[in-house]
């Protein structure tokens, strides 16, 4: 889970406890600061950090999804439309993981995630295949948003 700070609707900090990002907003703000109202705090649901932290059990912090966020800040962010992608990731996963949340198969779904997903992408990252694993993404979550958002 991660907690986005707005500041008159331009994302400005990223944090992964909502303790970070109002600590973060508390520093910006008050009788000296901002206006409490420049700033806005989004929850932003990730079904990649769903299926490693909460299914795996492995930390906020692990090889595999700071590998997948490089991909996604260094490789990602930088192709065209990639942008657009990545805002558009980020508008959908809250809705696929809430839907995991009561889904019947969500076990097998995360397992799912992990082993056709997270994994192959941080392999073919760590090979330098950066297109082959973007593919992979846009296909996988194109499938898993039709299969458990609609």
């Amino acid at each position: 889970m991660e907690f986005v700070v707005y500041r008159k609707g331009r994302e400005v900090a990223v944090f992964q406890l909502r303790s970070d990002a109002e600590r973060y907003v508390r520093s910006k703000t008050g009788f000296f600061g901002e206006p409490d109202a420049y700033y806005q705090i989004e929850q932003r649901g990730c079904y990649l950090t769903e299926a490693a932290v909460t299914y795996k059990g492995l930390a906020d912090d692990c090889d595999e999804l700071m590998t997948l966020r490089k991909f996604r800040d260094s490789y990602l962010a930088f192709q065209d439309g990639g942008q657009e992608e990545i805002e558009s990731y980020y508008k959908m996963a809250p809705k696929i993981v809430a839907k995991l949340e009561e889904h019947p198969n969500r076990e097998e779904i995360l397992e799912s995630i992990w082993a056709e997903l997270v994994l192959p992408c941080v392999s073919l990252i760590k090979a330098g295949e950066d297109q082959a694993c973007h593919q992979l993404y846009k296909t996988y979550t194109l499938e898993l948003s039709q299969k458990v958002v609609q």
